[in-house]
């Protein structure tokens, strides 16, 4: 059994759009120059964010590095038009402020028992390494029995 199937585009055209003057060369037409429009402004928007964000990331560096020299050279942090800080007193409000612990009491002493975890935490990564090494080095030089070998390692 043999189907033929014609389509007229023109037709087609006409009752997807519901109009009599669109015709399928127009609609062709506004396709493709809705889609190179549609291009255009893409590359455009993208060009100009790229460019504005290179030249504002410029100029927040240099504000950026202007404002922390004043600050050391003055030591003195402009918080709004009236009132200045010191930059210690400032450092202290900021962290109190954001953090809500006072810096003498709390920020201290959780610094002095980071730092004490640390070091606690690397001597023992040390000992291990260090213990390794000599079971390994007595291993190669045959001087240590696999069974004491395996004695060595149940007691870690």
């Amino acid at each position: 059994m043999i189907l033929k199937v014609e389509i007229d585009l023109e037709d087609l055209t006409q009752d997807l759009f519901n109009d009599e003057e669109y015709s399928l060369k127009e609609g062709v037409i506004s396709s493709i120059r809705h889609d190179v429009v549609m291009k255009i402004k893409e590359n455009c928007k993208e060009q100009i964010q790229t460019q504005i964000h290179s030249i504002v990331e410029a100029k927040v560096g240099v504000l950026i590095r202007e404002t922390f020299l004043e600050w050391f050279k003055t030591g003195k942090v402009k918080i709004n038009s009236k009132d200045e800080l010191s930059l210690d007193e400032y450092l202290t409000h900021y962290f109190t402020e954001k953090t809500g612990y006072t810096y003498t009491t709390t920020a201290k002493s959780y610094v002095e028992d980071f730092a004490k975890k640390f070091a606690k935490e690397l001597r023992d990564r040390y000992d291990v390494a260090f213990a390794a090494m000599i079971v390994r080095n007595l291993k190669d030089q045959k001087l240590l029995a696999d069974d004491r070998l395996e004695e060595l390692v149940k007691q870690q």
